[in-house]
Protein backbone atom coordinates (compact mmCIF):
# COMPACT_ATOMS: atom_id res chain seq x y z
CA UNK A 1 0.00 0.00 0.00
CA UNK A 2 1.42 3.40 -1.14
CA UNK A 3 0.27 6.15 0.98
CA UNK A 4 2.06 8.74 -1.52
CA UNK A 5 3.05 11.66 1.15
CA UNK A 6 0.26 11.25 3.79
CA UNK A 7 2.07 11.05 6.77
CA UNK A 8 4.11 13.78 5.78
CA UNK A 9 1.47 16.21 4.93
CA UNK A 10 -0.07 14.76 8.37
CA UNK A 11 3.01 15.87 9.74
CA UNK A 12 3.31 19.13 7.99
CA UNK A 13 -0.33 20.21 9.14
CA UNK A 14 0.48 19.42 12.65
CA UNK A 15 4.02 21.32 12.75
CA UNK A 16 2.18 24.61 10.90
CA UNK A 17 -0.59 24.69 13.12
CA UNK A 18 1.43 24.58 15.96
CA UNK A 19 4.13 27.15 14.61
CA UNK A 20 1.18 30.04 13.75
CA UNK A 21 -0.95 29.11 16.85
CA UNK A 22 2.61 29.73 18.58
CA UNK A 23 3.17 32.81 16.23
CA UNK A 24 -0.14 34.48 17.21
CA UNK A 25 0.00 34.03 20.86
CA UNK A 26 3.24 35.78 20.73
CA UNK A 27 1.93 38.43 18.98
CA UNK A 28 -1.05 38.93 20.76
CA UNK A 29 1.12 38.77 23.94
CA UNK A 30 3.78 41.07 23.29
CA UNK A 31 2.14 43.64 20.83
CA UNK A 32 -1.06 43.75 22.34
CA UNK A 33 -2.86 43.62 18.96
CA UNK A 34 -6.00 41.74 17.86
CA UNK A 35 -5.48 39.34 15.12
CA UNK A 36 -7.47 37.27 13.38
CA UNK A 37 -5.56 33.83 14.73
CA UNK A 38 -8.76 30.92 13.54
CA UNK A 39 -8.15 32.38 10.21
CA UNK A 40 -4.70 32.84 10.18
CA UNK A 41 -4.37 28.79 11.18
CA UNK A 42 -6.97 27.73 9.08
CA UNK A 43 -5.20 29.34 5.87
CA UNK A 44 -1.79 28.32 7.37
CA UNK A 45 -2.87 24.63 7.25
CA UNK A 46 -5.18 24.91 3.95
CA UNK A 47 -1.51 25.78 1.45
CA UNK A 48 0.55 22.60 2.14
CA UNK A 49 -3.02 20.84 1.86
CA UNK A 50 -3.36 22.71 -1.30
CA UNK A 51 0.38 21.76 -2.98
CA UNK A 52 -0.32 18.24 -1.66
CA UNK A 53 -3.13 17.96 -3.97
CA UNK A 54 -1.90 19.38 -6.82
CA UNK A 55 1.45 17.44 -6.71
CA UNK A 56 -1.01 14.38 -6.38
CA UNK A 57 -2.85 14.98 -9.45
CA UNK A 58 0.25 15.67 -11.23
CA UNK A 59 1.59 12.03 -10.12
CA UNK A 60 -1.74 10.49 -10.83
CA UNK A 61 -1.44 11.99 -14.37
CA UNK A 62 2.06 10.81 -15.36
CA UNK A 63 1.17 6.96 -13.74
CA UNK A 64 -1.75 6.35 -15.15
CA UNK A 65 -2.86 8.71 -17.63
CA UNK A 66 -5.50 11.60 -18.29
CA UNK A 67 -7.90 8.57 -18.57
CA UNK A 68 -8.56 8.24 -14.73
CA UNK A 69 -9.15 11.78 -13.87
Amino acid sequence: MNLQGLPMLIFTNLVVAIGTYEFYKMVKKYQEKEVYDKFGILVSIIIPNLIYLANRSKYLDQKYGRDLL
